[in-house]
């Protein structure tokens, strides 16, 4: 009998060690696909910066670091069996026409045909994501997914900002940039409130709303030039924080 007490206890912990990677796996396809999400907007964003002459060395490598990223989640997402292949498969074509956009030199009458194609990326780049956090199904998946929206969030207001203030007409950037802010408030509202956060986690959320405080401070001013440096600084450090947010809330699935 002790054999076969042996053999269940051994299938069991197969079983949990499979359940666990398959965990992790769908914790890190859910935050690689929401960061296709996020770099959709942080494209533009360091665009019109350059445009505007903001930071252009730094906005330049921004451009070319986003690109990177993006082309590494598209690869690491076409290897992993969950993801819906139709959808990434009209993910990429999107990404080659928003490439031959801002590969150009900024201009302010190319922003409107950027900003619209990005908006096409984000939500494929969002059905991606959501329909990975679905079928996860799983606390992790849900928080993961939130977190890195965050990262979205904080992009997408900061490009509102920036296509404004470099003169972009289309009204609707006033209300993009009210409706990031108030779902990034409620996102970090929801994340503080998760009863299973670590020590490390809520130090990081602490920062998070530190760094959110500061931006807020900065759109809230806008107008001048000098704004625009801190409204780029501001947001590329919320960024950094939801990342390192966002990964944290991965590891917790490992």
């Amino acid at each position: 009998m002790n054999w076969i007490r042996g053999l269940l206890l051994g299938l069991m912990l197969a079983s949990g060690a499979a359940l666990a990677a398959e965990t992790s796996a769908g914790a890190t396809a859910i935050n690689r696909a929401g960061e296709l999400r996020m770099l959709s907007q942080r494209i533009v964003k360091a665009y019109a910066q350059v445009g505007m002459g903001v930071q252009p060395k730094v906005d330049r490598q921004i451009l070319a670091e986003s690109v990177r990223r993006f082309d590494a989640d598209l690869r690491w997402l076409e290897d992993f069996p969950g993801v819906d292949g139709g959808r990434l498969s009209e993910l990429k074509g999107r990404w080659k026409e928003f490439g031959r956009i801002f590969h150009d030199s900024p201009e302010l009458a190319q922003a409107a045909a950027l900003n619209s194609t990005a908006e096409g990326i984000l939500n494929l780049a969002e059905g991606l994501t959501q329909g990975l956090a679905q079928s996860d199904g799983g606390e992790i998946g849900r928080l993961v997914n939130l977190a890195g929206r965050q990262r979205m969030l904080s992009q997408r207001l900061a490009k509102a900002f920036m296509l404004r203030a470099w003169g972009h007409p289309d009204p609707r950037l006033r209300s993009e940039m009210e409706d990031a802010a108030h779902e990034f408030t409620h996102g970090l509202d929801t994340l503080r409130r998760y009863r299973g956060n670590s020590p490390d986690i809520k130090a990081e959320i602490n920062e998070l709303a530190l760094q959110w405080e500061w931006l807020g401070a900065a759109i809230a001013t806008e107008g001048t030039g000098s704004y625009r440096l801190i409204v780029a600084e501001s947001s590329e450090a919320i960024l950094a924080s939801a990342d390192r947010l966002t990964t944290l809330y991965e590891r917790l699935g490992r």
